[in-house]
């Protein structure tokens, strides 16, 4: 079963460039990033690419909400990003699945992070968050209880012992 997270964005025009540098931030010898070719890109400067940590694909598609609708956007929604996991990921790359879209709450200001499997049962509004802040609390309540044993995600630096994550 697939996981994913919506980012939409407000912007008039895509931030194309900022987007690449922040995904590219994930970079590292444990996480591969790779861009579509540049002229498969969307001719408004939007570019889907792909995450591999540790053997695990994060697959990252974005759009116009023109192109793609849908009821769990904002109202000034123009953007959307989707990032999505299969079964079978690893820790590392639910944390950064996680990461990314606590780096475009500080980085794009205006963005909504939208949570599809919890919107089952709740509302948008509960589902979805506009702050840095409130992400990371929801983010570390639900990859610290989630991910059964977590001392390889201490070890490896992405949570404190205390169960906080460092994004």
């Amino acid at each position: 079963m697939s996981f994913d997270l919506q980012i939409f964005f407000p912007h008039p025009a895509f931030p194309a460039q900022e987007w690449r540098d922040m995904l590219e931030s994930f970079r590292s010898e444990s996480c591969e990033v790779a861009f579509e070719e540049a002229g498969a890109a969307d001719s408004r400067g939007a570019q889907s690419c792909c995450l591999i940590a540790d053997r695990s694909v994060i697959s990252i598609g974005v759009c116009s909400i023109n192109d793609a609708p849908t009821s769990c956007a904002p109202a000034d929604t123009r953007w959307r990003a989707s990032i999505s996991t299969t079964m079978g990921r690893s820790g590392l790359t639910w944390w950064i699945q996680f990461a990314i879209p606590y780096q475009a709450l500080v980085f794009f200001p205006g963005t909504t992070v939208h949570d599809c499997q919890h919107h089952l049962g709740r509302s948008v509004e509960q589902s979805s968050w506009t702050s840095p802040d409130t992400w990371r609390e929801y983010s570390e309540r639900t990859l610290w209880h989630t991910m059964g044993s977590n001392a390889p995600l201490i070890e490896r630096g992405l949570f404190n012992a205390d169960g906080t994550i460092r994004f």
